[in-house]
């Protein structure tokens, strides 16, 4: 089977299929030390915590948002203010 043949096939998949796919695919890449770092470099809960919010991104893109233009400046003002409550004497 070619890559594209590959691709295409993956492309069909049920979205629950596809889930359990990239979720053995992730493992393999580890075991077969192809996954961009060596492994054992990321620590196993850092690795589950990325599977977990992939997961749950799959299941519910909803609780995904958009960065617009304005969202670091937003989130530096957000940073801002918490600091700034922190402060103490403020």
């Amino acid at each position: 089977m070619s890559l594209n043949e590959l691709e295409l096939q993956v492309q069909q998949l049920p979205k629950s299929d596809l889930e359990k796919f990239s979720q053995w695919f992730e493992g393999y890449r580890e075991v077969k030390g192809v996954a961009g770092d060596p492994p054992g470099e990321v620590e196993a809960a850092q690795r589950d915590e990325v599977l977990r919010r992939r997961s749950e991104y799959l299941d519910n893109s909803a609780v995904a948002s958009d960065w617009d233009d304005g969202f670091f400046d937003r989130l530096r003002q957000r940073l801002a203010d918490a600091r700034a409550q922190k402060t103490p004497g403020s």
